[in-house]
């Protein structure tokens, strides 16, 4: 799950948006994704500069509690990690299926209010 939430991160700031499709559940697929993710990377890129590093990535229940990721899970979960660009930090977060599919990303400033996931 923390592997998968890194992935994520890297594939996109790569530009490697076509992996993703490998990883989506069949709903978020259809909603083509990648056209999002490579316009929020070209803004974050603009901004904050490229990906240096992926950092004290997580997992934690829909409402926030962290989790071991080792613990049986069942349902969705989420992915939580902190990525360092060349000018600042965002934090990006994967929804997850039990079945490894990603339903959800977002990626927020560090000091966020409360997130649909």
């Amino acid at each position: 799950m923390v592997h998968l939430t890194e992935q994520v991160f890297a594939w996109s700031a790569a530009g490697e948006f076509d992996r993703l499709g490998a990883v989506m559940h069949a709903v978020t697929a259809d909603e083509d994704p990648r056209i999002f993710l490579a316009s929020a990377w070209r803004v974050i890129q603009s901004d904050l500069g490229a990906l240096e590093r992926l950092s004290a990535s997580h997992v934690e229940l829909p409402g926030g509690t962290t989790v071991d990721e080792s613990a049986y899970l069942s349902g969705t979960v989420v992915g939580a990690t902190a990525f360092r660009c060349e000018e600042g930090s965002l934090e990006g977060r994967v929804a997850v299926t039990e079945d490894l599919k990603v339903i959800g990303i977002l990626m927020v400033p560090p000091k966020h209010g409360r997130l649909p996931f």
